[in-house]
């Protein structure tokens, strides 16, 4: 039973960090999906804008003029966000390298005491001696 725990203890680190990235990866496809809608929208005011200005004959609404600033503050809102959370998530991989290669023994930490550096260990699931 041993060896099944010691394995366990071993791979279950490793699925973390797999669930962690594929977890990652669609966080950005639904940013880039509400990008396009908010890119649609202001495309879509646009297009209403001219079309009506340029119809013959017949009155339909026109949108508003402030449809278009709407639609065009939401899209660069969410490109922001998107911007920040993209910023976060590769300082959460460079965070997340650098825990490792400690934990490892491959990097020293910089300006860790012990006890931090023994808790950074525990918590990446490496804390005692083989």
């Amino acid at each position: 039973m041993k060896p099944f725990f010691v394995g366990l203890a071993l791979t279950a680190p490793t699925v973390a960090v797999l669930l962690y990235f594929s977890l990652q990866g669609r966080q950005q496809i639904t940013y880039e999906q509400q990008e396009f809608h908010a890119k649609q929208d202001v495309d879509d005011a646009k297009f209403d804008a001219d079309f009506a200005a340029g119809w013959d004959g017949k009155s339909i609404a026109i949108p508003k003029k402030t449809a278009i600033a709407d639609a065009s503050k939401k899209l660069d809102s969410m490109i922001a966000a998107h911007a920040a959370a993209n910023a976060e998530n590769v300082q959460d991989v460079k965070d997340l390298r650098d825990s490792m290669e400690i934990a490892s023994g491959e990097k020293k930490p910089d300006g860790k005491s012990a006890a931090e550096t023994a808790a950074l260990k525990k918590e990446l699931g490496r804390g005692g001696a083989p």
